[in-house]
């Protein structure tokens, strides 16, 4: 058997096989997490076994595969209708974020403030 001495290697050769390892345990913790946090139905295979031994056994190659190909999309969720051409933006950001009452308010008519103006007592109005 021959001797090896870990001070024959150059320097920067181990510098990158070290940043090397880092970047692999941190891919496959970081896959290891996702697959734990994904629903099984998301799945390509619909079990999360095959794809953590993927991960564990294949290494960086396998916490790649797994990124790329091993989940579904998220379905997505019904987007909101197009806004209507020459509306009220206030209006329609009041709907969006509050429904149609606060749609309501936010057009336009507002009640007296503290200051009794219409805008509060900062407001030129």
């Amino acid at each position: 058997m021959t001797d090896f001495a870990w001070t024959a290697v150059p320097t920067g050769l181990l510098a990158a096989l070290v940043v090397a390892v880092v970047v692999q345990l941190a891919l496959q913790l970081a896959a290891l997490i996702s697959l734990w946090r994904t629903p099984a139905e998301r799945l390509h295979l619909g079990q999360k076994w095959p794809w953590a031994l993927l991960i564990v056994a294949v290494n960086l190659v396998g916490a790649l595969v797994y990124f790329a190909a091993a989940r579904k999309p998220a379905e997505a969720k019904d987007a909101p209708p197009p806004p209507e051409p020459g509306g009220d933006r206030a209006a329609r950001a009041a709907a969006v974020l509050y429904g149609a009452q606060g749609a309501a308010h936010a057009g336009g008519d507002h009640e007296p403030g503290p200051g009794g103006a219409a805008g509060g007592p900062d407001s030129d109005a």
